[in-house]
């Protein structure tokens, strides 16, 4: 279920909406971002879900949802639990979703760690 970034920046190219447009500079962000290395990431109609971990069936555990408004904003969602009133949420406009997604993975400490055969598989986050 988890495409390749650059599948999913496809995926919003071209688009005219003001909070596609938003996430189409997100995806392109993270593309070319230490972050693509180490999340997953796939759509649903017009979300983008990303999570820590590879997966067949991607609503099986928890997940970011970025979900573009008709207003050009971007609502950020954190499904971590059926209760929605429970869940982590923010809603900010398109120029600083980057900003609040950076601000997710520290506030969620999503790190990555990377491995290299040059220093016998040391992860360092």
């Amino acid at each position: 279920m988890n495409s390749p970034w650059p599948d999913i920046s496809s995926h919003y190219e071209g688009q005219s909406h003001p909070s596609l447009l938003a996430l189409d500079g997100l995806v392109k962000n993270m593309a070319a971002s230490e972050y693509c290395e180490g999340l997953y990431a796939w759509t649903s109609m017009w979300d983008l879900l990303i999570a820590q971990q590879s997966t067949q069936d991607p609503y099986a555990g928890p997940h970011l949802r970025i979900s573009p408004w008709i207003d050009g904003t971007l609502e950020f969602r954190y499904v971590d639990t059926p209760n929605k009133s429970a869940q982590w949420r923010r809603v900010v406009a398109g120029d600083k979703a980057w900003a609040q997604l950076i601000k997710f993975f520290e506030q969620l400490h999503w790190r990555i760690e990377y491995r290299s055969e040059s220093d016998g598989g040391k992860q360092d986050s």
